[in-house]
């Protein structure tokens, strides 16, 4: 039976059903503990008010330390049923640096997918096969089927996650050596070999695809942020330039050149 409240105090999100199949994971005997009324659900995204989600959040207690939940057919935290569902077919995972949470397909098929507005899907050229998801990006997703919305939900946030707050319940949180999954968290996109143009790629590795954007300072030729990776999780910083106004035969765009040459071949570990 659903909670007969609010979702529990540690739920970040909650999974609102958007078709009938996902209607019917949160029938399902197995994930009727995660399933509570969602009291503050409004807009036109849901019409007939009030309706029922199943609350992600530390409360689940996944066997892997760093996984929020996942969902599949066998031997997930959420149970999934269907002929075209994976054991496990896709997980929340927190990352462990910048404590943001990214949604991981597992299936064999590569058969999850984010709809809607503001979202950011699954390329098929990247492995593996993750992207971040926040209160602004990636509000919603599906999985199962050719077209990968057998299953669809829309991500409900409860509450910004604190980093701080995160570490805590991480820090209270051990792997089972049997379950822990290895992630990949090497950068997607390699240190470029030498530039000779500001426009020139130096790799043919997929584009960085960054989402968010806060201010980190400015210099001489231009501005500085902190973005996040979309798809590995991680934060980047950014460098904005602007093109001098003296024109590309400059002495100012000749030393902008030799900046952006240098900031190319510049690699970091943070």
């Amino acid at each position: 039976m659903p909670r007969p409240n609010n979702p529990h105090p540690s739920t970040i999100f909650s999974l609102i059903p958007v078709n009938d199949r996902a209607r019917a994971v949160l029938a399902h005997p197995n994930n009727s503990h995660l399933v509570s009324l969602i009291p503050d659900l409004k807009g036109p995204e849901y019409p007939e008010g009030i309706k029922h989600g199943l609350n992600i959040g530390f409360q689940i207690g996944s066997k892997s330390r760093h996984t929020l939940a996942t969902l599949g057919r066998n031997g997930a935290d959420i149970t999934v049923e269907g002929s075209n569902i994976s054991r496990v077919h896709c997980s929340f995972e927190i990352h462990q640096d910048s404590r943001l949470i990214l949604l991981y397909d597992r299936s064999t098929a590569r058969s999850t997918q984010l709809y809607g507005a503001n979202a950011i899907p699954f390329e098929l050229e990247r492995d593996p096969r993750r992207v971040v998801v926040t209160q602004n990006f990636n509000k919603e997703f599906g999985f199962g089927g050719v077209t990968c919305d057998f299953v669809r939900f829309r991500i409900h946030w409860h509450r910004r996650p604190n980093p701080l707050d995160m570490q805590e319940h991480l820090s209270y949180r051990e792997d089972n050596p049997r379950f822990a999954r290895t992630l990949d968290e090497t950068p997607i996109v390699p240190p470029s070999g030498l530039v000779t143009e500001i426009n020139t790629r130096g790799n043919r590795e997929p584009k960085i695809r960054h989402m968010g954007k806060w201010p980190l300072g400015s210099g001489s030729y231009g501005q500085v942020w902190r973005v996040a990776n979309v798809d590995s999780g991680e934060f980047l910083a950014v460098k904005r330039v602007k093109l001098p106004e003296q024109g590309l035969q400059s002495s100012a765009y000749t030393m902008l050149k030799r900046e952006v040459e240098a900031l190319a071949r510049v690699s970091h570990v943070s």
